[in-house]
């Protein structure tokens, strides 16, 4: 039986990060005063946390049998957020083959299957995500993380990772990988957090001043790490993350906020809908997340 309650997952074994996981500068970063978890890299300016889980532990933590349970039990509501998600990729692209990397139970790709048109794959880490996508869904993931899975360069027209790349060890490997499985032409639709510190800053010194709990949210995906819960291994912000698409040879079609909200409201909306108005008006994203598509073919 599976539980309806995620139990917090463990990291006992962790490690130092000796380059930037963005530009792979070695010894080039500092840490942040506010955040002394995470470090500021010198040349290209990303924020990523040092030191880290080793890949084995995150990998243990989403292998335990209840890791997925949540996700299971809030799937109805969740179905809302793939909706949107994929009526916003419909705009880029009506169809074609498509990889979803880091795809969990494959919510997504079975949503896509369900409108037609798209030839479905995807990649995930959890041999139990793999498995609950089977049996929910009927659909056969690639177990394991991207560069360890041989597929060949220019097989698919779309790539997606939603809020998959704040957990990835290496960004500019991963990134790299998804350019060279893009066909000439074919887009990468990315979304993670805001974590600009313009943004966040202010509200963890506002929340340390009423709350100083070191397990808050805001402490723990924007500050020290807590162990025992998820953790961000690297903090993007609207610039470091489109910098870092361009290093990776791909060309930065559209920047938006991503509408992550699994049960909107009216209230859900209206965030939404200032988020989206005060980008495009002023360049400044303050919303809590950020949509990126790119392009194979470089600027």
């Amino acid at each position: 039986m599976i539980a309806t309650q995620r139990s917090n997952p463990v990291f006992d074994s962790w490690e130092p990060v000796d380059a930037c996981p963005a530009c792979g500068r070695p010894h080039s970063a500092s840490p942040l005063a506010r955040f002394p978890a995470q470090s500021r890299c010198a040349v290209c300016r990303h924020i990523y946390l040092t030191p880290r889980p080793t890949q084995q532990a995150i990998a243990e933590a989403y292998n335990r049998p209840d890791a997925y349970a949540k996700w299971l039990v809030d799937e109805k509501t969740r179905s809302v957020m793939w909706d949107k998600r994929a009526r916003r990729l419909e705009t880029f692209a009506q169809g074609g083959r498509i990889l979803d990397i880091g795809a969990g139970t494959g919510a997504f790709l079975h949503r896509l299957a369900q409108g037609g048109g798209w030839q479905i794959d995807g990649t995930e880490i959890s041999a139990q995500a793999v498995e609950l996508a089977r049996i929910h869904y009927g659909i056969t993931l690639r177990h394991g993380p991207l560069g360890a899975i041989a597929l060949p360069a220019n097989r698919y027209d779309v790539i997606t990772l939603w809020h998959v790349l704040e957990h990835v060890p290496d960004v500019r490997a991963t990134l790299s990988e998804v350019a060279r499985l893009l066909r000439p032409g074919g887009l990468a639709m990315i979304a993670v957090p805001n974590d600009s510190l313009a943004v966040r800053l202010p509200v963890v010194i506002a929340r340390d001043a009423i709350r100083r709990s070191p397990r808050s949210n805001l402490r723990l995906m924007m500050g020290a790490p807590v162990p025992g819960d998820e953790i961000h291994l690297q903090h993007f912000s609207q610039t470091t993350l489109t910098r870092t698409v361009r290093r990776a040879g791909m060309a930065v079609r559209y920047v938006g906020i991503d509408d992550h909200y699994p049960n909107p409201t009216w209230k859900t909306d209206m965030k939404v809908r200032i988020g989206a108005t005060l980008l495009r008006m002023t360049r400044t994203n303050c919303f809590p997340t950020i949509l990126l598509v790119a392009e194979t073919g470089g600027d």
